[in-house]
């Protein structure tokens, strides 16, 4: 949905001239209740600087859940149902989104709402995020031969000592011919000498993408500082560290980057249940509505809304192929409770990339919410 100006209540929008909105919303003041007035009146005295108008907005949005569009700005709230407006859209024309808290007012005060949801999740993902099972060395030999492609991989465990310099910042003194030894003595055919993909068996460090692509193995060294220099305190309850070199997966299309250098594919997120052989959902990696919310760097901003449309067509097309070959592939794989599952389309294949517990993955709320419909 887009209007230029205006508000969009309950889902319908409301075109008013931009000059008017400030009039329009003061004229649905005098219908608010005693306790509504009080908590406006609450909202205005909490800031520091007054401003009727802003006063005026922030409450019809974060107490109303209206969307507002006004002074070229989109106003929302977290509540915001993502088919509401098409942020995308919005961007391209020049409107600044802003995403604001949703409240409630309860025993005099404003409060935060808590979403039960995003609650669980957390409870969850703080439960499953350590679990061994994470780590590409447990899932990637479970998932051989199933009939998806896969980069091909190197697994190397780094010794106690070199587990010990990584997590303490000191890097720079692996021996690093050592390591390049280990992984030719692994290699089962990866040709070292061509693009690679760099990361540890529990995480990628993939939002500083150019820490993860290599030319060649001869970047291992200045790469693999960068990358723990990255990671450092993400590491200090981790007792083994696995060093990972992968085949980087080209497609036959090209796409613009962000996060210094990571390309926007088009990507599946796989959640499935291997108790019960069930897909419990398909989303674009990509999310639109969660890119736009979370995307701090205005030009990958706009790189990103350059291409979304065309993501979310390609994968709204492929959605069912996908959801064919993992209903025909998955149940060989011997895995048990429920995971996410990440695929690149690099054209003609869908690739299996990536594996963790879904309770711990990004999206995993979206499950939550269609089991609750």
């Amino acid at each position: 949905m887009f209007i230029t100006s205006g508000i969009i209540n309950d889902g319908k929008p409301i075109e008013i001239d931009n000059s008017k909105i400030i009039s329009y919303l003061n004229i649905l003041l005098v219908d608010l209740t005693e306790e509504e007035q009080m908590s406006f009146d609450k909202l205005k005295s909490s800031s520091l600087i007054v401003d009727e108008e802003a006063s005026l907005v922030e409450y019809f949005v974060k107490f109303k859940n209206f969307v507002i569009v006004y002074d070229d700005e989109v106003y929302y709230s977290s509540e915001l149902d993502e088919n509401m407006i098409d942020k995308v859209q919005y961007i391209k024309k020049g409107y600044k989104l802003h995403k604001m808290p949703s409240m409630f007012f309860e025993n005099g005060k404003n409060k935060k709402k808590l979403d039960p949801i995003q609650m669980e999740i957390e409870r969850l993902g703080a439960e499953h995020s350590i679990s061994e099972e994470n780590d590409l060395s447990f899932w990637y030999p479970r998932t051989q031969g199933i009939g998806f492609k896969s980069p091909k991989t190197i697994i190397t465990s780094l010794t106690e000592e070199e587990t010990t310099l990584c997590k303490t910042g000191n890097a720079e003194d692996l021996d690093f011919d050592s390591i390049v030894s280990r992984i030719y003595g692994l290699n089962p055919g990866l040709y070292l000498y061509s693009d690679l993909f760099l990361r540890l068996g529990i995480t990628s460090n993939k939002f500083n993408f150019a820490t993860c692509h290599l030319n060649n193995i001869d970047e291992l060294r200045e790469k693999l500082i960068k990358y723990f220099d990255d990671l450092v305190f993400r590491l200090e309850w981790v007792t083994e560290i696995n060093l990972i070199i992968r085949e980087y997966i080209k497609t036959t299309y090209q796409r613009p980057t962000i996060y210094r250098g990571m390309p926007l594919n088009t990507e599946f997120r796989v959640f499935y249940d291997f108790d019960t052989q069930t897909i419990l959902g398909i989303y674009n990696y990509w999310d639109k509505n969660t890119m736009v919310d979370n995307l701090r760097n205005k030009d990958e901003l706009l790189t990103f809304v350059s291409v979304a449309d065309e993501i979310d067509s390609e994968v709204s097309k492929l959605k069912p192929q996908l959801y064919e070959e993992v209903s025909k592939k998955m149940p060989s794989v011997t895995l048990e409770g429920k995971w996410s599952i990440d695929f690149l389309y690099d054209g003609e294949n869908f690739v299996l990339i990536d594996m963790a517990h879904a309770e711990c993955s990004y999206y995993y709320e979206k499950v939550l919410r269609n089991q609750t419909k």
